[in-house]
């Protein structure tokens, strides 16, 4: 089953999100957790040209690229901090300030994921 969506790079990994939301470790999180885990992969995703992936969490977590992430959120630092805090609590991204490795998404035109069931009875 294919369901095509048409949505901008500035949505889609929110629209993602809600999607995958019923799986570990995105399930569970909570409305301003999945903003900001969105707008991390944005961040990343606008940084593509970085193609280091150490490298781009580096920039993807400095103080302007977070500032930048504070102002689109219309959140304070602190809010801010709290939910990079709560997302690492549950392990979406890791201690040492980076999106877990498949969170790594740069789709490029376009983005397509699998699912498969192995049904057991």
């Amino acid at each position: 089953m294919k369901i095509p969506l048409k949505v901008k790079s500035n949505v889609f990994f929110r629209v993602l999100l809600d999607v995958i939301d019923k799986f570990p470790p995105i399930k569970g999180l909570m409305k301003r957790e999945m903003d900001v885990l969105a707008e991390l992969m944005y961040q990343n995703y606008l940084n593509q040209n970085i193609t280091d992936f150490n490298k781009r969490q580096v920039i993807l977590f400095s103080t302007d690229s977070r500032n930048i992430m504070i102002e689109r959120l219309n959140m304070s630092a602190g809010s801010f901090n709290d939910y990079l805090s709560r997302l690492r609590k549950k392990k979406v991204i890791t201690k040492d300030n980076k999106l877990m490795q498949f969170l790594n998404i740069i789709p490029d035109g376009k983005y397509e994921f699998n699912i498969k069931f192995d049904i057991n009875d």
